[in-house]
């Protein structure tokens, strides 16, 4: 599948890194949105993202708790990826459900291997 047809969601709650991620996806064609978790149930209504995102340390909730909203309400199939700087983090992946972990900082390049 070409990467422009991924439809990709990357979930934070730093605006810094939604518009620097958004940004990465733009340049290299690649259909995403960049949202806070806040913004989570109203965009899926109306999209149907194939790999999710989502960072673990936001405030108010933490990315185990956005994936298992994400899978009461989403009925559509998805790869998730648990992304964070903290390294014990990486350990609670797999065990709360997700396909894989991106540790932060991470390259460009680690982050468009997952979509391409």
């Amino acid at each position: 599948m070409p990467s422009s047809k991924i439809k990709v969601l990357f979930i934070d709650d730093d605006e810094g890194i939604l518009t620097a991620i958004n940004l990465v996806f733009q340049v290299n064609n690649i259909a995403a949105a960049c949202i806070h978790p806040n913004q989570l149930l109203t965009y899926l209504k109306n999209h149907q993202p194939e790999i999710i995102f989502i960072d673990y340390l936001m405030s108010g909730i933490n990315g185990a708790e956005v994936l298992k909203k994400i899978q009461s309400s989403y009925k559509h199939t998805f790869k998730s990826v648990l992304v964070s700087a903290h390294p014990s983090v990486e350990s609670l992946a797999k065990k709360n459900g997700f396909n894989s972990f991106l540790k932060k900082p991470f390259e460009i390049e680690d982050l468009l291997n997952y979509v391409k």
